[in-house]
């Protein structure tokens, strides 16, 4: 943002910004890029004769706000779809798509659908790579099934913080790797009466540490559509 501020000491003009995403390192010692949205405004400040001697800049954090505004609208084109009964991979899609979104894209969404025995495959994953993709579902449901097949094989949630290292991800390390994926989390989908439906997997560079996320199960409950 120097530029804002040579631009205005230059002019004098007023700069304004509203839901301009940033990338910046969450704290000291921070390995990775985290997404941050802000409001700003870059104003002259002037002496009394009228000349610009500084500028002054405030900021607003508006991360949550405007995260919570792209999930707003995902989970609405998400019931949008199932409403005009669109085919479930474009309503899976979006849904997807909203989770990438909400975490500023340093996370690639998958959620995977449970078929015949033990298979699960990936129902929508937008941005994820598709070796990597075709790997995870031949694991299918189990116990060394990476972080989604893992957690749809336990019934609960599954972290894996480092996926060089961790045994879950053992046969398809490589292909993880490759992908430039370092750590993951995933979720089962359980219906009502707690069957394995498949599970929502997010995988990103890294876990940052002090992250709070969620353990619980995702569920699906059936309602009546109104008449």
């Amino acid at each position: 943002m120097s530029s804002c501020s040579k631009r205005v000491y230059r002019s004098g003009e007023a700069h304004e910004g509203s839901n301009v995403r940033l990338l910046l390192l969450s704290g000291p010692g921070a390995g990775a890029l985290q997404t941050y949205y802000v409001d700003f405004v870059y104003m002259a400040l002037r002496e009394a004769d009228g000349s610009v001697s500084g500028v002054l800049v405030h900021g607003v954090d508006v991360t949550e706000r405007t995260r919570a505004n792209l999930l707003a609208l995902g989970q609405r084109g998400a019931l949008e779809l199932a409403v005009a009964n669109a085919p479930l991979e474009d309503v899976l899609d979006v849904l997807a798509r909203t989770a990438e979104e909400y975490a500023g894209g340093t996370v690639l969404a998958g959620i995977q659908s449970a078929g015949a025995g033990d298979s699960l495959r990936h129902a929508a994953a937008p941005s994820l790579p598709q070796g990597l993709r075709e790997e995870l579902d031949a694991l299918g449901m189990a116990p060394l099934g990476a972080a989604g097949g893992t957690a749809a094989w336990r019934a609960e949630a599954v972290e894996s913080a480092a996926i060089a290292t961790d045994p879950l991800w053992a046969r398809c390390r490589a292909a993880a790797l490759e992908a430039g994926v370092r750590a993951s989390r995933a979720l089962p989908i359980l219906s009502p009466a707690g069957a394995v439906l498949g599970a929502f997997s997010g995988t990103t560079a890294r876990v940052p540490p002090g992250t709070r996320a969620t353990t619980r199960p995702w569920r699906c409950w059936r309602t009546r559509r109104p008449s």
